[in-house]
């Protein structure tokens, strides 16, 4: 069974309100529904009930400053979301179970895991959520896809450097790249400068977020210039 009182005791930490008993749910369900599809193929190597509520659910939650802060400049326009590299849904759908009026976005070059969250979004009551089979830099040379949304997010994808490279394009101007990353961030962040200079991006912080007592994510926020 689902750890919720994990995620209720992260939430109430971080002042934000616990889950509702229609968000308890959905969390619930998509956890049944990840680790039914991993009796079937490579979709999380990541099982435990306990795990599965900190190193998946509360770490894709760790977004939630910005995607508040957004959501708040940008009013009832509402804001554009892509979970690049998305794999199982993180951090998009945890997100989307928390902030609804999220427009999302989910990304993968594996179309197993894109199949599998065409099933997961209707599952879950979920709407406003589309799920693409590409790479991003295919993506970015789509019509109306490039400089296109207010948020790019990645979860353990790649190196910061090229990884800003690719997310950067696709980043409106004035827009967010969130890189989620490992105690590696600030060495990786040295190295990543010229790559995000190169595509139009500025360093606004390195922020330390934690997921549970002891864990710690750092989130690199970059914004498109």
């Amino acid at each position: 069974m689902l750890r919720i009182d994990v995620i209720d005791g992260w939430l109430i930490s971080n002042g934000l309100p616990k889950l509702s008993a229609d968000q308890a749910d959905k969390f619930k369900k998509y956890q049944e529904l990840l680790l039914e599809a991993g009796k079937k193929f490579n979709l999380t190597r990541i099982a435990g009930d306990y795990d599965i509520a900190v190193k998946h659910f509360v770490d894709s939650l760790t977004l939630l400053p910005w995607v508040d802060e957004a959501m708040s400049d940008a009013a009832e326009r509402g804001i554009s979301f892509l979970d690049l590299g998305t794999g199982a849904g993180f951090p998009g759908i945890p997100l989307k179970i928390l902030r609804s009026e999220l427009k999302l976005t989910l990304l993968d070059s594996l179309q197993k895991r894109i199949n599998f969250l065409r099933g997961v979004a209707p599952e879950l009551g979920l709407v406003d959520i589309e799920c693409v089979h590409a790479r991003a830099e295919e993506l970015a040379k789509l019509p109306g896809r490039g400089s296109s949304y207010d948020i790019c997010a990645a979860r353990a994808v790649a190196k910061l450097g090229p990884l800003a490279s690719a997310a950067l394009p696709l980043v409106r101007r004035g827009g967010l790249f969130l890189a989620m990353k490992g105690p590696g961030a600030p060495g990786e962040l040295a190295s990543a400068r010229s790559s995000i200079k190169k595509s139009r991006g500025e360093v606004e912080c390195v922020r330390e977020v934690f997921i549970s007592e002891d864990a710690v994510r750092f989130v690199v926020a970059i914004r498109k210039i």
